[in-house]
Protein backbone atom coordinates (compact mmCIF):
# COMPACT_ATOMS: atom_id res chain seq x y z
CA UNK A 1 0.00 0.00 0.00
CA UNK A 2 0.99 3.98 0.05
CA UNK A 3 2.75 3.12 3.67
CA UNK A 4 5.18 0.37 2.00
CA UNK A 5 5.50 2.95 -1.04
CA UNK A 6 6.52 5.94 0.57
CA UNK A 7 7.38 4.84 4.07
CA UNK A 8 4.85 5.45 7.39
CA UNK A 9 6.75 9.51 7.90
CA UNK A 10 5.74 10.10 4.72
CA UNK A 11 3.12 13.24 4.70
CA UNK A 12 0.78 11.27 2.12
CA UNK A 13 0.79 8.44 4.77
CA UNK A 14 -0.03 10.36 7.26
CA UNK A 15 -2.54 12.49 5.64
CA UNK A 16 -4.23 9.37 4.13
CA UNK A 17 -4.26 8.31 8.05
CA UNK A 18 -5.93 11.33 9.25
CA UNK A 19 -8.65 10.93 6.71
CA UNK A 20 -9.29 7.42 7.78
CA UNK A 21 -9.37 8.43 11.59
CA UNK A 22 -11.91 11.04 10.77
CA UNK A 23 -13.97 8.88 8.84
CA UNK A 24 -14.14 6.39 12.30
CA UNK A 25 -14.65 9.41 14.37
CA UNK A 26 -17.72 10.04 12.17
CA UNK A 27 -18.84 6.03 12.34
CA UNK A 28 -18.10 6.67 16.36
CA UNK A 29 -15.49 3.54 16.32
CA UNK A 30 -13.58 6.04 18.73
CA UNK A 31 -10.92 3.24 19.57
CA UNK A 32 -10.36 2.74 15.61
CA UNK A 33 -10.03 6.83 15.22
CA UNK A 34 -7.70 7.46 18.44
CA UNK A 35 -5.31 3.99 17.29
CA UNK A 36 -4.58 6.06 14.21
CA UNK A 37 -4.83 9.31 15.45
CA UNK A 38 -2.29 7.94 18.07
CA UNK A 39 0.02 6.19 15.22
CA UNK A 40 0.14 10.15 13.52
CA UNK A 41 0.91 11.36 16.38
CA UNK A 42 4.01 9.06 16.77
CA UNK A 43 4.92 9.88 13.46
CA UNK A 44 5.13 13.20 13.85
CA UNK A 45 6.90 13.84 16.52
CA UNK A 46 9.54 11.82 15.11
CA UNK A 47 8.96 14.29 11.37
CA UNK A 48 8.72 17.00 13.11
CA UNK A 49 9.44 17.64 16.80
CA UNK A 50 7.14 17.20 20.39
CA UNK A 51 6.35 21.47 20.11
CA UNK A 52 5.55 21.71 16.97
CA UNK A 53 2.19 22.90 15.87
CA UNK A 54 0.95 19.56 13.72
CA UNK A 55 1.64 17.19 16.61
CA UNK A 56 -0.76 19.69 19.00
CA UNK A 57 -3.32 19.64 16.45
CA UNK A 58 -3.69 15.71 16.51
CA UNK A 59 -3.82 16.02 20.05
CA UNK A 60 -6.36 18.27 19.78
CA UNK A 61 -8.14 15.66 17.46
CA UNK A 62 -7.69 13.10 20.24
CA UNK A 63 -9.10 15.20 22.79
CA UNK A 64 -12.62 15.84 20.72
CA UNK A 65 -12.67 12.08 20.79
CA UNK A 66 -12.87 11.83 24.32
CA UNK A 67 -14.71 15.14 24.19
CA UNK A 68 -17.75 12.65 22.49
CA UNK A 69 -17.23 9.91 25.05
CA UNK A 70 -17.80 12.10 27.96
CA UNK A 71 -14.32 12.01 29.22
CA UNK A 72 -13.88 15.15 30.15
CA UNK A 73 -11.09 15.40 32.31
CA UNK A 74 -8.39 13.57 29.83
CA UNK A 75 -10.15 15.65 27.16
CA UNK A 76 -9.00 18.82 29.25
CA UNK A 77 -5.42 17.10 29.87
CA UNK A 78 -4.78 17.42 25.88
CA UNK A 79 -6.32 20.51 25.20
CA UNK A 80 -4.77 22.22 28.06
CA UNK A 81 -1.31 20.77 26.29
CA UNK A 82 -2.26 22.05 22.59
CA UNK A 83 -3.48 25.08 23.67
CA UNK A 84 -0.11 25.77 25.63
CA UNK A 85 1.59 24.95 22.05
CA UNK A 86 -0.39 26.98 19.83
CA UNK A 87 -0.32 30.27 21.82
CA UNK A 88 3.15 29.56 22.19
CA UNK A 89 3.80 28.71 18.29
CA UNK A 90 1.14 30.18 16.78
CA UNK A 91 -0.61 32.86 18.70
CA UNK A 92 -3.81 33.62 20.61
CA UNK A 93 -5.46 34.85 17.68
CA UNK A 94 -4.14 31.82 15.28
CA UNK A 95 -7.55 30.25 13.86
CA UNK A 96 -5.91 26.47 15.18
CA UNK A 97 -5.41 27.99 18.63
CA UNK A 98 -9.03 29.32 18.68
CA UNK A 99 -10.45 25.95 18.24
CA UNK A 100 -8.43 24.45 20.79
CA UNK A 101 -10.35 27.50 23.28
CA UNK A 102 -13.61 26.67 21.45
CA UNK A 103 -12.94 22.76 22.82
CA UNK A 104 -12.28 24.11 25.75
CA UNK A 105 -15.59 26.10 26.08
CA UNK A 106 -17.59 23.24 24.75
CA UNK A 107 -15.61 20.82 27.99
CA UNK A 108 -17.21 23.81 30.05
CA UNK A 109 -20.34 23.68 28.59
CA UNK A 110 -21.34 19.73 28.76
CA UNK A 111 -20.52 19.98 32.42
CA UNK A 112 -23.09 22.68 32.67
CA UNK A 113 -19.89 25.07 34.16
CA UNK A 114 -21.74 27.47 31.89
CA UNK A 115 -20.51 30.66 33.54
CA UNK A 116 -16.71 29.29 32.45
CA UNK A 117 -17.95 28.34 28.87
CA UNK A 118 -19.57 31.84 28.06
CA UNK A 119 -16.59 33.64 28.85
CA UNK A 120 -14.47 31.66 26.81
CA UNK A 121 -17.00 31.98 23.95
CA UNK A 122 -17.50 35.97 24.38
CA UNK A 123 -13.20 36.18 23.96
CA UNK A 124 -13.34 33.60 20.99
CA UNK A 125 -16.30 35.00 19.04
CA UNK A 126 -14.34 38.56 19.51
CA UNK A 127 -11.11 37.23 17.61
CA UNK A 128 -12.78 35.02 15.03
CA UNK A 129 -14.58 38.00 13.69
CA UNK A 130 -11.66 39.70 13.91
CA UNK A 131 -9.86 36.90 12.49
CA UNK A 132 -12.21 35.18 9.95
CA UNK A 133 -14.75 37.74 9.56
CA UNK A 134 -18.68 37.07 10.57
CA UNK A 135 -20.13 34.98 8.19
CA UNK A 136 -17.46 32.03 8.50
CA UNK A 137 -18.22 28.39 9.78
CA UNK A 138 -16.25 28.78 12.65
CA UNK A 139 -17.62 31.69 13.84
CA UNK A 140 -21.13 30.82 13.21
CA UNK A 141 -20.50 27.66 15.66
CA UNK A 142 -19.06 29.82 18.39
CA UNK A 143 -21.66 32.07 18.25
CA UNK A 144 -24.54 29.54 18.49
CA UNK A 145 -22.83 27.77 21.41
CA UNK A 146 -23.19 31.23 23.68
CA UNK A 147 -26.35 31.46 22.03
CA UNK A 148 -27.25 28.36 23.77
CA UNK A 149 -25.16 28.95 27.09
CA UNK A 150 -27.45 32.28 27.24
CA UNK A 151 -30.42 30.50 26.96
CA UNK A 152 -29.36 27.58 29.56
CA UNK A 153 -28.37 30.94 31.73
CA UNK A 154 -32.00 32.72 31.34
CA UNK A 155 -30.04 35.67 29.48
CA UNK A 156 -33.25 35.35 26.57
CA UNK A 157 -32.87 38.77 25.11
CA UNK A 158 -28.97 38.06 24.88
CA UNK A 159 -29.28 35.11 23.23
CA UNK A 160 -31.87 36.32 20.19
CA UNK A 161 -29.82 38.21 18.22
CA UNK A 162 -26.99 35.66 17.80
CA UNK A 163 -29.72 32.97 17.34
CA UNK A 164 -31.14 34.97 14.48
CA UNK A 165 -27.70 35.52 13.12
CA UNK A 166 -27.22 31.34 13.15
CA UNK A 167 -30.39 30.71 12.08
CA UNK A 168 -30.15 33.02 9.18
CA UNK A 169 -26.61 31.55 7.97
CA UNK A 170 -28.15 28.34 8.06
CA UNK A 171 -30.82 28.61 5.98
CA UNK A 172 -28.65 31.03 3.14
CA UNK A 173 -25.82 28.34 3.50
CA UNK A 174 -27.54 24.92 4.03
CA UNK A 175 -31.38 25.28 3.36
CA UNK A 176 -34.53 25.43 5.45
CA UNK A 177 -34.69 21.38 5.39
CA UNK A 178 -31.21 21.21 6.93
CA UNK A 179 -31.68 19.62 10.20
CA UNK A 180 -29.39 22.05 11.93
CA UNK A 181 -31.47 24.95 10.37
CA UNK A 182 -34.65 23.40 12.25
CA UNK A 183 -32.46 23.42 15.49
CA UNK A 184 -31.06 27.08 15.02
CA UNK A 185 -35.05 27.69 14.85
CA UNK A 186 -36.15 25.74 18.10
CA UNK A 187 -33.41 26.97 19.98
CA UNK A 188 -34.83 30.77 18.75
CA UNK A 189 -38.32 29.86 20.22
CA UNK A 190 -36.93 29.07 23.62
CA UNK A 191 -35.59 32.49 23.32
CA UNK A 192 -39.24 33.72 22.52
CA UNK A 193 -40.33 31.48 25.05
CA UNK A 194 -38.71 32.68 27.83
CA UNK A 195 -38.93 35.94 27.15
CA UNK A 196 -43.07 35.13 27.52
CA UNK A 197 -43.06 36.31 23.47
CA UNK A 198 -45.80 33.27 22.87
CA UNK A 199 -47.14 34.56 19.54
CA UNK A 200 -43.98 34.20 18.00
CA UNK A 201 -42.87 31.22 19.02
CA UNK A 202 -46.10 29.53 18.65
CA UNK A 203 -45.65 30.31 15.33
CA UNK A 204 -42.62 29.62 14.73
CA UNK A 205 -42.41 26.12 16.35
CA UNK A 206 -45.44 25.62 14.31
CA UNK A 207 -43.06 25.75 11.53
CA UNK A 208 -41.12 24.26 13.02
CA UNK A 209 -43.05 20.94 13.76
CA UNK A 210 -44.19 20.84 10.22
CA UNK A 211 -40.72 20.75 8.94
CA UNK A 212 -39.64 18.06 11.56
CA UNK A 213 -42.43 15.88 10.42
CA UNK A 214 -41.51 16.20 6.64
CA UNK A 215 -37.77 15.84 7.18
CA UNK A 216 -37.51 13.76 10.25
CA UNK A 217 -40.47 11.80 10.56
CA UNK A 218 -43.42 12.24 12.90
CA UNK A 219 -42.40 9.49 15.59
CA UNK A 220 -39.16 11.10 15.93
CA UNK A 221 -37.88 12.24 19.36
CA UNK A 222 -37.41 16.01 18.73
CA UNK A 223 -40.70 15.89 16.55
CA UNK A 224 -42.43 14.89 19.91
CA UNK A 225 -40.42 17.16 21.64
CA UNK A 226 -41.86 20.08 19.90
CA UNK A 227 -45.55 18.85 20.38
CA UNK A 228 -45.16 18.94 23.78
CA UNK A 229 -43.54 22.26 23.85
CA UNK A 230 -46.31 23.68 21.39
CA UNK A 231 -49.22 22.57 24.01
CA UNK A 232 -47.54 24.29 26.38
CA UNK A 233 -47.43 27.28 24.59
CA UNK A 234 -50.89 27.05 23.81
CA UNK A 235 -52.00 26.42 27.49
CA UNK A 236 -50.39 29.87 28.12
CA UNK A 237 -51.84 31.06 25.23
CA UNK A 238 -54.98 29.86 26.84
CA UNK A 239 -56.38 27.85 23.71
CA UNK A 240 -57.52 24.60 25.70
CA UNK A 241 -58.69 23.21 22.78
CA UNK A 242 -55.63 22.92 20.98
CA UNK A 243 -53.97 22.25 23.82
CA UNK A 244 -56.22 18.89 24.08
CA UNK A 245 -55.78 18.09 20.29
CA UNK A 246 -51.65 17.89 20.19
CA UNK A 247 -51.52 16.15 23.94
CA UNK A 248 -54.12 13.19 22.41
CA UNK A 249 -52.00 13.39 19.01
CA UNK A 250 -49.15 12.97 21.41
CA UNK A 251 -50.25 10.11 22.94
CA UNK A 252 -51.28 8.29 19.95
CA UNK A 253 -48.00 8.26 18.58
CA UNK A 254 -46.10 7.26 21.66
CA UNK A 255 -48.64 4.07 21.97
CA UNK A 256 -47.94 3.59 18.06
CA UNK A 257 -44.07 3.82 18.38
CA UNK A 258 -43.98 2.12 21.57
CA UNK A 259 -47.01 0.37 22.86
CA UNK A 260 -49.06 1.24 26.14
CA UNK A 261 -47.06 0.56 28.69
CA UNK A 262 -43.93 2.01 27.59
CA UNK A 263 -42.39 5.22 30.36
CA UNK A 264 -43.18 7.72 27.23
CA UNK A 265 -47.17 6.81 26.68
CA UNK A 266 -47.49 6.37 30.14
CA UNK A 267 -45.93 9.89 30.73
CA UNK A 268 -48.62 11.22 27.63
CA UNK A 269 -51.08 9.86 29.55
CA UNK A 270 -50.98 11.33 32.31
CA UNK A 271 -50.02 15.05 30.78
CA UNK A 272 -53.80 14.84 28.91
CA UNK A 273 -55.00 13.30 32.04
CA UNK A 274 -53.92 16.50 34.26
CA UNK A 275 -54.80 18.67 31.71
CA UNK A 276 -58.57 17.46 32.15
Amino acid sequence: GLQQQLGPEHKDTLVVCNDLAVLYEEQKKYDEAEALFRHILKRGEYCYNFDHPKVFNVLTSIGILYLKQDRYEEASTLFHQALDSNKKNLGLKHPQTLQTMHCFGVVYHEQKMYGFAKLLYETILVHRKEVLGEDHVDTIETTFNLGFVLLEQGEYSDAEPLLIKVLEYRKDQMGEDDPDTIDAHFRLVDAYVGQKRYLEAEDLLSYVLKQQELILGEHHNDTMASIYMLSGIKMNLERFDEVEQLLTLALTRQESIHGKGHPDTLMSLKMLGEFF
